[in-house]
């Protein structure tokens, strides 16, 4: 695992200004020592995470962008005279499978491979209308007419037609939930276990069954576009208390159309977002401490459902919350 750009840059700091001293090289020891320690840190918290966290398909925004404009573009194919609706192939179902066939590698995914396997979603069918008529004159006339209209095969038999395995059935099964739900979800039966000095942000809402959306790459529930959520939402009822994750300061109190009322607390090289509040019950500049009320859970913003939106920075880089509990 390379070190973070930040610590790169703080060894060179240390070294242009320490280096040929002998209270430098104690202080570069010191560096030294601290660096490998936050290094170990994040490997822990990798390891630490559950492999079910894992078994999602690593697919960028703008790459799910591009499945999403490709397969749409072959569902208006099938609009016929006969059938103006036509057929709506699922983006995320042919998402999922690529995500199997081409082993996560979606960069190298060209526009043609992913209309290909959208085709495999559709099954056109026709059939003749004979038309029989006589003219003025008494003579039989038998106009023929293709009748063509498309519908719409199960993502279960794509897999059988492609020959999937059980094995890489159940993987494409875990993507596809993977991106209806959103992000790293926590397998059944987690619960929110707090790290020393931190508390979960919402009290008695700590199972898998709490979180609505995990941390990473969905499809957002509104306008239903592909995006990267950078935090996690909590279900709970209107009105639940929210409380403070660890101790800090205030830094800011707002509102806007996304997020609705919200706040934002400084920890340290911590930074936290508590958002889609109903209420904030502290002030700019306030100190709280752990377990502190500063807040009600709400539906205020861009929300489908009262929850809290709950995201963690480290020196000022989005982190998975659950990594922390």
């Amino acid at each position: 695992m390379a070190a973070p750009a930040w610590l790169v840059k703080l060894g060179k700091i240390a070294a242009q200004d320490l280096a040929g001293t002998e209270a430098g090289e104690k202080v570069a020891k010191a560096i030294a020592a601290v660096v490998s320690a936050v290094i170990a840190g994040l490997l822990s918290l990798l390891i630490a995470v559950p492999s079910a966290f894992l078994h999602i398909p690593a697919v960028e925004v703008e790459e799910a962008a591009n499945f999403m404009q490709a397969v749409k573009e072959v569902s208006e194919t099938t609009v016929t005279d006969d059938d103006p609706e036509g057929v709506e192939i699922p983006w995320k179902e042919v998402t999922a499978v690529a995500g199997v066939l081409y082993h996560q590698d979606f960069s190298g995914v060209s526009e043609g491979e992913i209309k290909r396997l959208a085709r495999y979603w559709i099954e056109k069918h026709e059939k003749k209308d004979k038309d029989v008529w006589y003219d003025e004159q008494g003579k039989k006339h038998v106009d023929i007419e293709i009748i063509t209209w498309y519908t719409l095969r199960s993502m279960g038999e794509v897999l059988d037609e492609l020959n999937f395995s059980k094995e890489d059935k159940e993987i494409t099964f875990n993507y596809l939930r993977a991106l209806n739900e959103g992000g790293m979800r926590p397998p059944r039966g987690w619960k929110a276990v707090p790290r020393q000095g931190w508390c979960w942000p919402v009290p008695g809402y700590d199972k898998a069954r709490d979180i609505s959306s995990a941390y990473g790459f969905r499809v957002h529930p509104i306008d239903n576009l592909p995006s990267f959520h950078r935090g996690v939402d909590i279900v709970a009822g209107r009105g639940t208390i929210v409380v403070s994750a660890k101790d800090g300061i205030v830094q800011t109190v707002g509102e806007d159309e996304t997020f609705g009322r919200y706040l934002v607390i400084e920890s340290g090289l911590y930074t936290f977002k508590y958002a889609h509040l109903q209420k904030v019950l502290v002030s700019e500049g306030e100190q709280v401490e752990l377990g502190d009320v500063i807040g009600r859970v709400g539906n205020t913003g861009k929300s489908t459902g009262p929850h809290l939106h709950f995201e963690v920075k480290f020196l000022g880089e989005h982190q998975n919350p659950l990594n922390f509990f």
